[in-house]
This record gives structure tokens, C-alpha cells and sequence, in this order.
């Protein structure tokens, strides 16, 4: 197995000469999450090199860190699908954050997912994505008013941050939403198109993507990326062709910090350095 990826990731280091993907890490699933027939499809970064992981039909989540040692959340270990539909969980100034779209709430957890306390919305936002700056603050979009809110100091802003029926139109899907350093957002829409908006929540530009059926976004530094499911990927920036490890083939999520992906598969999480 060591010599395989070791294989990959030379190959990576030669054949693209503007971005340069190489494989730093394979954390495999431990047998704890076999044993609890866990199927995580949702991935983030956590602290000290831990990874923050989803199973939204099992509605449970938990961490996992780098020895493949995982922590189950001590409110899901006692009360079993207690949650509705778990979309987003990350890092804020708070603690450890997860959101539930149905119940229209914030679940605040410390670093050992303790609880700590949950904010019910006052807005029927019913959010399908978020993305949390390096500020802490949270990024909602809601498909019900086609708009994307602002969550701050445990408040929501009432009134919209983007509204994007007056930006595009009422009939604006998207299909992943996503931050980078500069806490400029960028959408990708069922198209395949990328808009790109400042921290003022102003439209910058719009890009289309070459690859069909993208799935993923994410930012990379001053760069972002998209990705379909099979592992193809372009950048934004010079539209440079990415292609990851046919091992990690489906792709069921992506989560990026500073210049590495987290790439999270069926039975394994990869981490790649882009340069």
C-alpha cells in the first residue's frame, strides 16, 4: 500500500508543472467505524489535525484524528437520531459548530463535541449550505428565500447578505458555497459556473467551469477548485486540469485549509498538498 501511493505521488510531483498535488497523508477508517457502520459523507478540518466527519443518515457525527482514534459526540452516544438533517459542522471562536437544516438551529460542541448549547434561528432559513470565514463568521445560504444570510456573535442578520434573486434571478441553484482566506465567497452553481463575490457580498466575476457535472468547490490560497465525483478538477485561476488519485474514486466530499484537500472516500481520508 505504502509503495503504491508513494508511486502516486511522484506521478503527481511530474506531470503538472503550474499546480503540483502530492499525497502527505492516507488515514484509513479505523474499525471502530466499521463496527459502528459508520458512512461519513461529510468532511472538515478540525483542530490539531483532526478531521470533523457527517454520516447525515445516520444523523451522527464525530471526529477523527490522524491515528484514526474517533470521538463520538456525547450527546449523539446518548440519544441516538436525535437530529433532523445535519449539513455543515466546522471550527468557529466558539468552539465546534453543527448545523441542523430541518430544525433550523446551531449545535455549539466543545473540542471534545461536550454540548454546549444550540441557538434556534428566529428566521425560517432552513439553510442547505454554509461557510464560516477566518473571523467566525457563518455564511447561510437558504433555497427558501434564494439568499445567502449572515450568522455573527450568535445572531443572524435578519436581512440578507447576498440576495441572489436580484443578482441572478429566482430560479438560481446552487450547488456548493464555499470561503477562502479572504473571506470572499464563491458559489458554484447547477451549471457549473463559479461566481465569485467580495466580503462586501459584490459580485467580482463569474467563470465557467470545464468540467461537467461538477460537484466541489473549494479555495486554495488565491486559487479555487472544482471537482466532479471521479476526481477530475480544474483550477480557476489558469484552468489548469486536476486529477486525483484514482484510489480515493468517488470523491464523496472535500474540505481545503491553507494549501492541503481533505479528500474524504469510501473508506479513507487523503490528504494532498497543492502547490
Amino acid at each position: 500500500m505504502n509503495k503504491f501511493f508513494l508511486g502516486i505521488f511522484f506521478f503527481y510531483k511530474i506531470c503538472f508543472s503550474q499546480i503540483t498535488l502530492s499525497i502527505s497523508e492516507y488515514h484509513p477508517f479505523s474499525e471502530k467505524i466499521k463496527i459502528l457502520d459508520l458512512n461519513p459523507t461529510i468532511i472538515n478540518w478540525s483542530i490539531d489535525n483532526s478531521f470533523l466527519l457527517i454520516d447525515n443518515l445516520r444523523k451522527e457525527f464525530f471526529k477523527q484524528d490522524k491515528f484514526g482514534d474517533i470521538n463520538l459526540s456525547s450527546f449523539s452516544n446518548h440519544n441516538s437520531n436525535s437530529y433532523s438533517d445535519l449539513i455543515w459542522i466546522g471550527v468557529s471562536p466558539y468552539g465546534i459548530n453543527v448545523l441542523d437544516r430541518l430544525e433550523n438551529k446551531i449545535l455549539y460542541f466543545d473540542h471534545n463535541l461536550n454540548p454546549i448549547s444550540e441557538i434556534k434561528m428566529d428566521k425560517s432559513l432552513f439553510p442547505e449550505f454554509a461557510a464560516i470565514d477566518s473571523w467566525g463568521i457563518l455564511y447561510l445560504y437558504s433555497r427558501a428565500y434564494n439568499a445567502i444570510y449572515i450568522f455573527e456573535d450568535n445572531q443572524l442578520n435578519k436581512f440578507p447578505f447576498i440576495n441572489l434573486n436580484l443578482v441572478f434571478s429566482n430560479s438560481f441553484c446552487i450547488k456548493e458555497m464555499s470561503i477562502n482566506q479572504d473571506s470572499e465567497l464563491g458559489i458554484l452553481d447547477c451549471n457549473g459556473t463559479v461566481h465569485l463575490f467580495n466580503r462586501n457580498g459584490k459580485k467580482k466575476m463569474s467563470i465557467n467551469s470545464t468540467i461537467e457535472e461538477s460537484e466541489f468547490l473549494v479555495s486554495i490560497r488565491n486559487d479555487w477548485l472544482i471537482f466532479d465525483v471521479h476526481g477530475n478538477g480544474v483550477s480557476i485561476n489558469n484552468q489548469k486540469k486536476i486529477l486525483l488519485p484514482g484510489s480515493s474514486i468517488p470523491i464523496i466530499d472535500i474540505a481545503s485549509m491553507n494549501r492541503s484537500l481533505a479528500i474524504l472516500s469510501r473508506d479513507h481520508i487523503l490528504i494532498m498538498n497543492v502547490k
